[in-house]
């Protein structure tokens, strides 16, 4: 009996860990990393032919394109350009120009894409109303960041920017990353190689424990009682 059911703990610790991997292996993460918080307020009302731009932003991965959050005073939106310039160069160089069409509903979601730009690089992100009413981009003011500017003038609220992938990455092939990152925030003998242990451990010992702790209650239940 104790054979039996330590078996049956292990089959079914075999098949939620492969369900589990499987789930990790098919869930395909577009967004390489986000900028600002949550999309809760406009950052700048752009009156035509205004812009607001987000600077600087150092990509802390390749990214191929961004999507960002709009509205309009009247629906339906204006049109928009987004323009990704060279922070690293006086002036600001284009280094992609790409717009949005008009038509959309108040929160929506606008994305576009661009070559792919390596990471590393400082970038300004700005966009741009051009349409004939008032638009502007979502953002959030309560995480620091870099803050934006208006006509010159800076503002303290960041536009919430998701930077894309060229092609998505499932889950599971992000956790090496996850590990690395983590390892930054970490006192001085721990490494990513900790984080790997930790993985191991959840995996391999956690359930051999368990299985020990289910053999030995199933002999003890198997045993014999006391004499009276």
């Amino acid at each position: 009996m104790a054979r039996r059911a330590v078996l049956a703990f292990a089959l079914v610790w075999a098949i939620g860990l492969v369900v589990v991997l499987w789930r990790a292996g098919a869930d395909e993460r577009p967004v390489a990393f986000s900028l600002g918080g949550a999309p809760v307020r406009p950052v700048a009302m752009l009156d035509p032919g205004h812009e607001v731009c987000q600077a600087p932003i150092t990509l802390q991965v390749d990214a191929s394109g961004v999507t960002f959050f709009a509205g309009a005073k009247a629906s339906p939106g204006m049109p928009l350009e987004l323009t990704v310039r060279d922070a690293d160069v006086a002036g600001g160089r284009p280094l992609a120009t790409r717009q949005t069409p008009g038509g959309y509903p108040d929160h929506a979601t606008r994305t576009v894409r661009f070559p792919t730009l390596r990471a590393g690089r400082a970038i300004t992100v700005c966009i741009r109303n051009r349409g004939g009413g008032t638009a502007y981009p979502y953002g959030d003011d309560q995480v620091p960041g870099t803050g934006t500017v208006v006509d010159g003038r800076r503002g303290p609220i960041d536009i919430t920017l998701r930077f894309l992938r060229q092609r998505p990455r499932s889950a599971l092939s992000l956790v090496p990353t996850m590990f690395r990152r983590a390892s930054l925030f970490r006192f001085g003998f721990v490494g990513a190689w900790t984080f790997w242990a930790l993985a191991a451990a959840l995996a391999l010992a956690v359930p051999l424990l368990c299985a020990f702790a289910l053999a030995r209650a199933a002999r003890e239940a198997e045993a014999p009682g006391d004499a009276s």
